[in-house]
C-alpha cells in the first residue's frame, strides 16, 4: 500500500521505513499484544533500535492510531 509513497520520499533523499505492525502483513500474529500501549511500545522499540532521530510517523486506519 505504501510503495508509491516510500519511493517518492526515497527519490527525494528521505529515509522511509515501512513498519509491518504485529498481526498484519508478514509480522507474527501472537494471541495477545493488540492494545495501544503495546503498539506504541513496538514503534518505540523500532525507533530506538534503529537510532532514528527527527521522526515523522504516518499511518492509516489502525496504523495511524499508534
Amino acid at each position: 500500500m505504501w510503495d508509491s509513497q516510500l519511493n517518492y520520499l526515497a527519490e527525494r533523499g528521505f529515509r522511509a521505513i515501512a513498519f509491518d505492525r504485529r498481526g498484519f502483513g508478514r509480522s507474527d500474529q501472537p494471541w495477545n499484544g493488540y492494545d495501544y500501549d503495546t503498539f506504541a511500545s513496538d514503534i518505540n522499540d523500532l525507533i530506538t533500535t534503529l537510532d532514528l532521530q527527527d521522526v515523522t510517523l504516518v499511518g492509516f486506519s489502525m496504523g495511524g492510531a499508534t
